[in-house]
């Protein structure tokens, strides 16, 4: 699983660099959308969800950010204006596409000239925390974190993964006929919020010695765990 997105450095000369709780909404939704196609099965109906998309309503994108739909809906707005975004208003859901997705994804690399230097160099854009040395020619990359070596790249593996099954209608829906009478979403949420997305939850993680995380195991397991449960209200 792709832990990371790519940013270009200019996005601190962006507009919403200067809003904290846009900036991290807007990364939430980078983070949130599918990087590979996949269907989504809400109340009987399949609906298609691309790359680059994300099927959740507008009310479920202002309980992830503590917000109300109309901050949601305004924000949306703001970023079609900026063709950053696109919304589509479907029976019971809002299916939105991150315009140019591919920008944040795939292998991009920019040719800089470099002083004092022959020839050009090619950097990959905004990897997460690696080492690197500078060669003769440009950078050469030496080592690349991964989640073991960084919170960071956990955190964004762990919510990334937990926001993904929590909009799976399949998934909830099986998870509702094995453990009858328990509020599965709020139950995924606690167990993010209380253990799986704090540096505890890492540790554990760090423990068992694993080296790729089984998140669909690891967020059934926490439905099942007792400390995690939250049962429907009658």
């Amino acid at each position: 699983m792709e832990g990371w997105i790519k940013l270009h450095r200019q996005i601190k000369d962006h507009w919403l660099w200067k809003s904290d709780n846009r900036f991290k909404w807007w990364i939430d939704i980078l983070l949130t959308v599918n990087h590979s196609e996949s269907k989504v099965l809400i109340k009987g109906t399949l609906i298609e969800c691309k790359r680059g998309q994300s099927i959740r309503s507008l009310e479920s994108w202002a309980k992830e950010w503590n917000v109300s739909k109309g901050a949601v809906r305004d924000f949306f707005k703001l970023l079609q204006s900026d063709e950053m975004l696109t919304t589509e208003s479907l029976q019971f859901t809002t299916r939105i596409t991150v315009c140019k997705y591919e920008d944040y994804q795939t292998e991009l690399h920019a040719e800089e000239t470099l002083k004092k230097r022959k020839g050009n160099a090619k950097e990959t854009l905004a990897l997460p925390k690696q080492e690197c040395k500078e060669g003769i020619e440009g950078i050469e990359i030496v080592n690349t974190n991964t989640w073991r070596e960084s919170f960071e790249i956990y955190l964004n593996e762990c919510k990334e993964s937990f926001v993904k099954f929590h909009s799976d209608e399949l998934k909830l829906e099986k998870q509702e006929r094995l453990n009858p009478n328990v509020d599965i979403k709020l139950t995924i949420e606690k167990a993010y919020d209380k253990f799986w997305g704090t540096e505890a939850g890492w540790k554990n993680k760090k423990d068992s010695k694993t080296k790729n995380i089984d998140w669909d195991s690891t967020i059934k397991n926490a439905i099942s765990f007792k400390s995690n449960i939250v049962y429907k209200q009658k």
